[in-house]
């Protein structure tokens, strides 16, 4: 498991922004392979940090992770390992709670590719608030795509953000990023299809602080979103199918689907009516057995129900018409 340049930019700016001079403690989940030395005092002068390596390594083809590390003023650089035969100083399997006297011990936790290569990634996440005093940092990297026969797992970015998130960690930084020999390319977090189908790493900077848990258990953040949403919209739907008999929904996508289901279950008896102005949809098309009628046969006093998400104004205003007739359009959602 190695440092990419583009990951100790990264980290040396990480470094050179939230780290006062004495940078203290630092645990390596890993022993790690970074860049050459004259490629570490090469990254590093490009953020403006110093990095103090004696001149007699400069010329080595391979770099020692202490070296570098202490180079970039951390008085102490503990690695942490499954076994010992790389070099680490503490022998621990991190699918394992660790022993109390790393508990609160390190000022940052460094993690360059090794999650995502233990089997109980959660107990992970706790070792590292295990290992880190308050205000320590935890840095990482990890594959978010298409790393094939690497680890156990290729992490969606959502899974840290929502666990952060919901363990109160300050996030600084979660990017993903593409390697591309020396040179990387950021995309813009959120934007899926911005996404190349190709070695995809998540680079992320969190903070435990003093409101920092570590075992909240996360629900993915846009199903959260939905099931919120879902409350309001519930008891909306509950009002009007109780007030009213002649409640229509309109469309025959999937959120028509879900809106069948939630008065199915809260009035099984109710009369379910779905309505389109779609040609091709009217008369033809059938919603878990209910055919979809033409909204020419609404009349004044009928409610019509527009759930879609994503179209809602649109289709509220192709539908304005309705309302110089008496029908009234209720947005969802």
């Amino acid at each position: 498991m190695g440092v990419h340049h583009y990951s100790f930019r990264q980290l040396c700016r990480c470094v050179q922004t939230n780290l006062t001079s004495d940078k203290g403690k630092i645990l390596t989940l890993s022993k790690y392979v970074f860049p050459s030395y004259r490629d570490c005092v090469k990254n590093a002068e490009e953020v403006g940090i110093p990095l103090i390596i004696d001149e007699k390594f400069l010329d080595d083809k391979y770099s020692i992770d202490k070296v570098i590390l202490k180079g970039l003023g951390f008085s102490q650089v503990d690695t942490m390992d499954y076994s010992v035969y790389e070099g680490a100083d503490i022998a621990h399997d991190l699918n394992l709670p660790i022993p109390d006297e790393h508990k609160e011990k390190y000022d940052f936790v460094l993690d360059a590719g090794t999650i995502e290569h233990v089997f109980d990634l959660p107990q992970v996440l706790k070792n590292v608030f295990d290992a880190l005093k308050i205000g320590g940092i935890f840095f990482f990297d990890t594959p978010y795509w298409y790393h094939p026969h690497h680890g156990y797992y290729n992490c969606s970015p959502e899974l840290f953000e929502d666990y952060f998130q919901a363990n109160k960690w300050k996030i600084l930084r979660l990017q993903p990023y593409q390697c591309l020999s020396k040179e990387s390319v950021e995309f813009q977090l959120g934007n899926n299809n911005a996404f190349p189908p190709m070695y995809g790493l998540l680079n992320g900077i969190v903070v435990k602080t003093d409101m920092t848990s570590r075992d909240v258990i996360p629900q993915q953040g846009q199903c959260s979103t939905t099931w919120n949403r879902l409350d309001g919209v519930m008891v909306d739907i509950g009002k009007l199918i109780n007030a009213h008999h002649n409640v229509y929904i309109f469309g025959a996508g999937e959120t028509t689907r879900l809106i069948v289901n939630i008065i199915d279950k809260m009035k099984p008896n109710y009369p379910i009516k779905i309505v389109s102005d779609n040609p091709s949809e009217t008369g033809i098309s059938l919603i878990q057995g209910i055919r979809i009628q033409s909204v020419n046969m609404l009349k004044m006093g009928d409610i019509v129900l527009i759930g879609s998400v994503d179209h809602q104004e649109s289709i509220a205003s192709r539908l304005s018409y309705l309302s110089e007739l008496g029908i009234s359009i209720v947005k969802l959602f």
